[in-house]
């Protein structure tokens, strides 16, 4: 805690020698520098060699790892190819003496073993620096003025710069969907048109846009957006596994993540990427009550609208912007500071 001030990294080297139990000990007595440190932008490194430095990483509560498998000489294969962290790496490797694969939950895997457990994991922590997450109860199937804008704000505020946004619409709904949107430019030929059309109207350039149908779409074009814009979900979960690799990188570099309304489907996929905390969704209950903040002046909560929905979610990090009479979250956010 007295050293690591004015540093941007800490760096584990391995401990092949550490008794059994040991580094366990140390992180557990790290746990509220570490955390600390992550959360004001600082970066954890842990090397391992035969299993013993990944247990700082477990105790202090920064991953949740179950155990590690020695790899030493099996071929490794370079999966996070947009990660930053695999900048260079080939797509295939010898792993070298002492390696480890680990059992975990733990999403952003970077590397794996043959057995297809994780060997390098890239986790970033919702305060760090780029990490950016906003959620809104709407479908925009039906909106309004205010939503148009609120939608505006989520994929713009506070970036200095005019950002592209890679829009993904709900997985059964494209383009040419016949559910119709509404007001106060509708109808529209499915809810992708109409959410866009709500963007569109509130200012942001139709230029900006750029349709992402698949996650491979993502992926080929990664480096062409700024924002990641999911469109509900109400009908579908998107594979947060196929998913997670270009998200982390997205905002490992300073991207965004904004997703429209609730529903099952989006509530589980935001879970599911382990980035942005963890809760569930369910119908708002007004009234809606804004959280002061910058992020709204000019524009009211929009209210009820169709499929308004509310968030039971926690999560260090987290930005409450808006709630309902039951308190839970209407519109919130990771941002940066």
């Amino acid at each position: 805690a007295a050293e690591l001030p004015g540093h941007d990294v800490l760096l584990v080297y391995e401990q092949e020698r550490a008794g059994a139990g040991v580094m366990a000990s140390v992180g557990a007595a790290w746990a509220a520098t570490l955390r600390a440190f992550v959360d004001s932008g600082g970066v954890v490194v842990v090397c391992d060699f035969t299993g013993s430095a990944w247990q700082v990483l477990n105790s202090s509560g920064l991953m949740t790892i179950t155990g590690a498998t020695n790899i030493t000489g099996q071929t490794v294969t370079t999966v996070g190819t947009l990660d930053p962290v695999a900048a260079d790496v080939p797509a295939t490797y010898s792993a070298a003496n002492g390696s480890n694969s680990y059992g975990t939950t733990e999403t952003g895997v970077v590397v794996r073993a043959t057995s297809g457990q994780p060997v390098v994991i890239h986790k970033v922590f919702a305060n760090r620096g780029g990490a950016d997450f906003y959620a809104l109860p709407y479908d925009f199937y039906a909106w309004n003025a205010d939503a148009a804008e609120l939608l505006y704000r989520a994929v713009s505020y506070g970036f200095g710069f005019q950002p592209t946004v890679g829009a993904v619409s709900e997985c059964v709904d494209m383009t040419g969907s016949t559910d119709a949107g509404t007001t106060p430019g509708g109808p529209y030929a499915g809810e992708y048109n109409a959410t866009v059309a709500a963007l569109v109207y509130a200012g942001f350039p139709a230029s900006r846009i750029i349709e992402l149908a698949t996650p491979a779409d993502a992926t080929a074009r990664y480096g062409e957006y700024d924002v990641l814009l999911f469109m509900e979900q109400e009908r579908c979960t998107p594979d947060p596994a196929v998913w997670v690799s270009t998200v982390n990188a997205l905002v490992a570099n300073g991207g965004r993540v904004v997703a429209t309304t609730s529903r099952a489907g989006t509530a589980a996929f935001v879970n599911g990427l382990g980035l942005f905390g963890s809760g569930s969704s369910a119908a708002a209950g007004a009234p809606y009550t804004i959280v002061p903040d910058g992020f709204w002046t000019g524009i009211v909560h929009p209210g009820y609208l169709n499929a308004t929905d509310a968030w039971s979610w926690s999560g260090a990090g987290l930005q409450p912007l808006a709630r309902d009479n039951d308190g839970d979250l209407t519109v919130w956010g990771y941002r940066v500071p």
